[in-house]
């Protein structure tokens, strides 16, 4: 039953996108594209409709998958960019919003390209945290340690360990999901 349900949720999305407009003059983003800010990852904000990411990037370059984190169904959308070939480039959650399209709602950012105005991504270490940061602790996540930037809108997941040298590296940067009030804020027309 269960596999019926993400089945038909699949098809249900991705029929939604195959309705949109698909612009025909898709290129790799450019360099300022890749900057890590509250709610953003690049060109991809949360709240952003994945019929609109269908639009910017096209089809061929994404993918639903359901996941089950904590034994409950969630779908994420793979997002492949050009220039990023050890999987997808971005993972993100998608739920419907509270503007009654599914929307992006958390991003993983898997790709190093994806920084921080002031240097911090995936490859950044502890340390670099810690010089721009000092305050900052690492902390044990849902799904290992983490270190919250409160003000970035980011938590920066390094490799499981029992200790944390400056030189552990970031595996990956969690867009911190905004709140349902900011989401409805954030409703973009379809």
């Amino acid at each position: 039953k269960a596999q019926r349900i993400v089945t038909a949720l699949m098809t249900a999305i991705l029929t939604s996108c195959s309705s949109a407009t698909v612009r025909r003059d898709r290129q790799a983003p450019a360099e300022d594209s890749f900057i890590l800010e509250p709610a953003r990852a690049g060109q991809f904000e949360l709240g952003m409709g994945v019929a609109q990411v269908y639009e910017m990037i096209g089809r061929e370059r994404l993918q639903l998958v359901p996941a089950f984190p904590e034994s409950i169904l969630q779908i994420e959308l793979e997002i492949r960019l050009p220039g990023f070939t050890d999987g997808p480039a971005l993972t993100a959650v998608i739920e419907e919003s509270p503007c009654l399209y599914y929307a992006l709602r958390g991003i993983t950012v898997h790709d190093p390209r994806f920084r921080t105005r002031n240097g911090l991504g995936v490859g950044s270490t502890l340390g670099d945290v810690k010089r721009l940061y000092p305050s900052a602790e690492v902390r044990e996540g849902e799904s290992g340690p983490l270190v919250v930037i409160e003000e970035l809108g980011i938590s920066l997941t390094i490799d499981s360990a029992r200790s944390f040298p400056d030189t552990t590296p970031i595996t990956s940067v969690w867009v911190i999901p905004v709140s349902y009030a900011e989401q409805a804020r954030r409703c973009s027309p379809q």
